[in-house]
């Protein structure tokens, strides 16, 4: 019983703990051993907490507790009462020792606590057994085995466990798979090069589709220039994929290609950063495929830490690093329906629910402004019905012009629920134009993914088309009239980004209804001057070859109907061309093909008349 004596003065750790400190001698106390931490004792005296609240807060509190528990008195012996209550729900069915009415009114209106809080006295290690106990979902990292097996060891190395090969265990580092050690960042180039990278990243990239916080990335990188530090290969690698999209180079790409696998290993946020931003760089060569594959890891190292969670899960005390996490699950679900749909592929998320109000992030930027990240996040639900259910095929099959009026619907919802400040018609601070600008340009490609089949049926069809064909192709020429007028706007302004597969992938896809619009009034010179003028912005997407491919079939039709100027139709010489051809033969067979369920994009579909 020596030893069990409890001191006369605790030690640093049991003060801030509240708990016994049992000190045998002048050996560290029993708790600090067990948890190897360094005992020590100040001998420093600790003023007692003065809680003080005020009246505004105390009526409130009162007010809450009368509108839930209606008939608990607020006295002292009341509120145990009440407190009494929630420790018998907790601890399951048996005889009360409170009034009928005080817990018949918690039962019936409180509900269970989602997660039951850890006693004082529990370290978060020890306290971890409770959290798998009691069947609490915990995402702390991707070794979620080897972490529940190292905190079994833990809470068994106490001087009560009768096995001697108990009490000499060590606490390691336990971790699934390869131990990654931290990299040296050793061949960055100079800080100048680095922040001009990062600067048009952060304006043309990151204010689109974010990655990451730009003030979490310049603290990190004060860190390595000011003090040289070594950092987490996954950070080294995203500072080389910055530099790699920044400065167009395959050197850097290929530094950051040879930390990839340490990256994934670490299984950490930086991780998905690490993916996200090499997706973007291999869709800039035009590797979509492997972009679409490498997009999936990403998403399943996000699963496993939980960001697809509601934030109560995550542990996550502070509200900025919690909507950080949130918002990069948001880009994430986004980009993986864009890819999706632009490859005809099936996605690998589940539509994710928005709560009216909660969803709207209190994180902005310079470059993205209140709320932009939840209504790209919305604008990626909507897509993911486009594709189910007009391409991929996914959906219960119903009547076609049901789907499309639905769909349409959703579309001019989301748009018509968004603030002034979000719509290019009412820019405010000129930093936030490219990210605005972009939310229009979503809201159009919605519109003419939906309704581009019908301008083709119309053009197919010519005067026999229904009234509903015509007015879905009129929507249709409606989103491109706006998206075109957007576009321009951007470039005029030096807005269109070759750093982002987002801007060809608009651009090029606008240009197809472009094309069939000229087709279709061909005896309309606005139209083919509209055309013309679209030229410029085609140019900008020659660093793909399908945009090398469209740049050159535009401009093969433009030169052959100027050359023809001279008669009434444009068209009158395609008369013994491969397009008029094709137009002749359209029949019902053809359309039946743009229904099936091929998964193609049809952006990728371009008729020429040579």
């Amino acid at each position: 019983m020596e030893s069990r004596r409890r001191p006369t003065m605790s030690c640093g750790n049991c003060r801030s703990r509240k708990v016994k400190c049992i000190k045998p001698n002048l050996e560290p106390c029993q708790r600090c051993q067990r948890l190897g931490k360094q005992c020590v004792t100040t001998g420093e005296g600790y003023a007692r907490p003065y809680y003080y609240t005020s009246k505004e807060k105390y009526e409130l509190i009162a007010r809450v507790i009368q509108h839930f528990v209606p008939s608990a008195t607020l006295d002292t012996e009341g509120l145990r009462q009440i407190i009494d209550t929630f420790d018998q729900h907790s601890r399951g069915p048996g005889p009360s020792s409170v009034g009928k009415t005080v817990e018949a009114d918690a039962q019936n209106v409180l509900p269970p606590p989602n997660t039951p809080s850890l006693p004082d006295g529990l370290d978060e290690d020890e306290g971890a057994m409770l959290d798998d106990a009691m069947n609490i979902l915990r995402y702390e990292s991707g070794s979620s085995t080897a972490v529940f097996h190292q905190k079994i060891c833990s809470s068994m190395l106490t001087s009560h466990c009768p096995f001697s090969s108990v009490k000499t265990m060590r606490r390691e580092g336990i971790q699934d798979g390869q131990i990654v050690e931290s990299a040296h960042a050793s061949d960055l180039p100079k800080r100048t090069i680095l922040e001009a990278a990062a600067g048009r990243f952060f304006a043309e990239v990151n204010s689109v589709i974010f990655v990451m916080s730009e003030d979490l990335f310049q603290y990190r990188l004060d860190n390595i220039y000011s003090t040289r530090q070594n950092c987490s290969n996954s950070f080294l690698a995203i500072l080389y994929l910055v530099l790699a999209l920044g400065e167009k180079s395959e050197i850097y790409f290929k530094a950051a290609c040879s930390l990839f696998d340490k990256s994934i290993e670490e299984g950490s946020e930086e991780s998905i950063q690490v993916v996200m931003l090499t997706v973007l760089y291999r869709q800039n060569r035009n590797q979509r495929n492997l972009a679409w594959i490498l997009l999936g890891i990403g998403i399943r190292i996000a699963q496993s830490l939980g960001l697809h969670l509601t934030d109560g899960f995550q542990k996550e005390h502070s509200a900025y690093r919690a909507q950080c996490k949130r918002r990069l699950w948001f880009s994430l679900y986004e980009l993986e329906q864009l890819l999706a749909c632009a490859l005809g592929k099936p996605s690998s998320i589940m539509e994710i629910d928005m709560l009216p109000g909660r969803e709207m992030e209190v994180y902005t930027s310079a470059f993205t402004p209140l709320g932009y990240g939840a209504q790209t996040a919305a604008f990626g639900n909507i897509i993911r019905c486009i594709c189910s259910h007009m391409y991929l095929g996914t959906q219960n099959r119903i009547p076609m012009e049901t789907t499309t009026s639905a769909l349409i619907n959703q579309v001019e919802v989301w748009w018509n629920a968004l603030p002034d400040y979000l719509r290019y018609t009412h820019l405010s601070a000129p930093s936030y134009s490219r990210a605005i600008w972009c939310l229009g340009l979503r809201y159009n490609y919605a519109l003419m993914l939906i309704t581009r089949r019908y301008l083709l049926q119309s053009l197919l069809s010519g005067s026999d088309c229904t009234a509903e064909v015509v007015s879905r192709t009129e929507v249709c020429e409606r989103a491109s009239d706006r998206s075109t007028a957007i576009l321009l706007d951007m470039a005029k302004n030096d807005m269109i980004s070759d750093l982002i597969w987002f801007d060809t992938h608009i651009i090029l896809c606008n240009n197809v209804v472009l094309y069939l619009q000229s087709l279709r009034h061909a005896s309309s010179p606005t139209h083919w001057k509209q055309l013309r003028d679209f030229i410029p912005l085609l140019k900008l997407t020659r660093n793909s070859r399908l945009g090398e491919y469209t740049l050159r079939c535009t401009e093969a039709l433009l030169a052959e109907v100027e050359s023809n100027s001279a008669s009434e139709c444009p068209l009158a010489s395609f008369d013994c061309s491969p397009m008029a051809a094709f137009l002749e033969s359209a029949d019902d067979n053809l359309m039946t093909f743009f229904d099936q369920p091929d998964g193609l994009d049809y952006s990728d579909v371009h008729f020429t008349g040579s």
